[in-house]
């Protein structure tokens, strides 16, 4: 995070600015004490790895790292495209629930796209949702060794999560009702 190639900003990069966005982009807690997007591209592809790699688990890395250590990953040349990065970066963010964005104004340049903001919503529901639950509801659905029913831990997350988002978008939306949408009418809330 320290390296030339890494800062974008006017000012020096602290080294404590540095340690204090990977620790909070391992551990996913979307902080940030100096602004992701004057982070030059490598240093936005630093963020993500390790975003992704919090994401993963260390259990999960461990695994990875011994059963394809005998394969190393070729990447070969050719420059990532921008909207291709981006895509990548803020997909990886959402489902890790990192909240670390590459725009300085974070996604509120795109708060009236249905695709955009549907399929970030999407993100972070399923990442927060995990593997087991979404095995067990296969298996469930497709009556996998006879299984009928789902795990309590599935039936609780999942009814949980349903009860968080729904009751957590019905609460904003009464708030904000009356204040920053009071002039829009309710389609025009939707996409403002």
């Amino acid at each position: 995070m320290k390296l030339p190639a890494s800062w974008n900003g006017e000012n020096n990069l602290k080294l404590i600015d540095a340690l204090f966005t990977s620790a909070s982009a391992v551990c996913g807690t979307g902080l940030i004490t100096v602004d992701t997007a004057q982070y030059g591209r490598f240093g936005q592809i630093v963020i993500a790895a390790l975003i992704q790699l919090g994401g993963l688990g260390l259990i999960s890395f461990s695994y990875f790292y011994l059963v394809l250590q005998s394969k190393g990953p070729s990447i070969k040349g050719g420059r990532v495209k921008n909207p291709l990065f981006v895509s990548v970066f803020h997909s990886i963010s959402a489902f890790c629930n990192a909240g670390f964005s590459t725009f300085s104004n974070s996604l509120e340049s795109y708060r009236g796209s249905y695709t955009i903001n549907i399929t970030i919503m999407l993100l972070i529901i399923s990442g927060g949702t995990g593997f087991v639950v979404f095995r067990d509801v296969l298996k469930t659905l497709l009556r996998i060794n006879h299984k009928r029913h789902l795990t309590a831990h599935s039936k609780i997350l999942l009814q949980t999560s349903t009860f968080l988002v729904t009751g957590g978008a019905i609460i904003i939306f009464l708030i904000e009702n009356s204040h920053y949408l009071v002039d829009a009418g309710i389609w025009i809330r939707t996409k403002t």
